[in-house]
C-alpha cells in the first residue's frame, strides 16, 4: 500500500455505530480506568454519544465520542465496517494494514471491490452480516 495520507478519527461526523470495536483514549473518562481498553458500542444515544461494552462485560453508559477511536482487527481476513466516507456503512474484510501510513487495505463483502480506506475510517464489526 503506498499512500501518505493521514487523519485522526476526531473531527469525523457520526461515525459511532452499533457493533464496532473501539478504544478508550480519554485517560480522564472514569480516572484512567479504562484508558486503552477496548469495547463494543452496544447502542448509539445520541449524535455523538454510545453506550459500550468493554472487554470482560462491563457496560458502560453516558460515554462521548471524543473519548473513543476506531479499533482494527489485527487478523487478516477479519470483518470490518466502513464508518466515514464515501463508503460508509459497507462490511468488508480486512486484506492488508499500514500502520506506518495509517492505511488498509480492504474487500467488500457485496461486490468483492478492493480499496485502499484511512484506518480511522474502518472499525472492527461484530455484527450480523446483512447483504
Amino acid at each position: 500500500i503506498t499512500t501518505t495520507t493521514t487523519t485522526t478519527t476526531v473531527g469525523l461526523t457520526k461515525w459511532l455505530t452499533p457493533n464496532i470495536t473501539v478504544r478508550v483514549v480519554s485517560k480522564e473518562f472514569h480516572d484512567g480506568k479504562y484508558y486503552c481498553k477496548k469495547g463494543r458500542v452496544v447502542d448509539v444515544v445520541g449524535p455523538h454519544e454510545c453506550i459500550i461494552e468493554i472487554d470482560g462485560g462491563r457496560v458502560i453508559e453516558g460515554v462521548d465520542e471524543d473519548m473513543l477511536e476506531t479499533a482494527l482487527p489485527r487478523t487478516i481476513g477479519s470483518r470490518v465496517l466502513v464508518v466515514a466516507g464515501e463508503n460508509k456503512g459497507r462490511i468488508a474484510n480486512l486484506l492488508e494494514r499500514d500502520d506506518q501510513n495509517q492505511v488498509v487495505l480492504i474487500k467488500f463483502c457485496d461486490n468483492f471491490e478492493i480499496v485502499t480506506c484511512k484506518m480511522d475510517y474502518v472499525a472492527e464489526f461484530s455484527g450480523y452480516l446483512q447483504l
